[in-house]
């Protein structure tokens, strides 16, 4: 892919991130509003998933036109990212079973950990293939 293709997709996905961060704030306050009916609450959660839906397409979009070394660095992120995830949250749990922690640790607060280990282990395969 040429470097000006390269920084058009990566503006395009930076800009279906932030679509997705506006969804999620708007659609938290709009379902929290108790004067809504749930049929409208649904509606807002459909439309808010509908961003996630175009953020993966244009993510896959992106990754399926670039070199085979991104590709291999971008699985292998995701693969020590995903599980680094579950193993964050069983721990949360535990500590929260066990009392040791005392703030209620829900997903919809802990998705910031995600896109961290995310970038932690994108950082760490690319120094790996350099």
């Amino acid at each position: 892919m040429q470097a000006i293709d390269k920084r058009r997709a990566g503006w395009i996905i930076i800009a279906a991130a932030l679509l997705c961060a506006g969804a999620i704030v708007g659609g938290t306050a709009l379902v929290t509003n108790d004067s809504l009916g749930s049929g409208w609450k649904l509606l807002v959660a459909l439309v808010v998933m509908s961003t996630f839906a175009l953020f993966i397409w244009t993510e896959v979009r992106h990754v399926r036109r670039c070199d085979e070394l991104y590709q291999r660095i971008m699985l292998e992120s995701l693969a020590i990212a995903f599980p680094a995830t579950f193993a964050a949250f069983t721990l949360l749990e535990l500590l929260r079973d066990a009392e040791l922690v005392s703030p209620p640790f829900v997903v919809e607060k802990m998705w910031p950990l995600m896109v961290l280990l995310w970038v932690l282990a994108y950082g760490f395969a690319r120094w790996r293939y350099q």
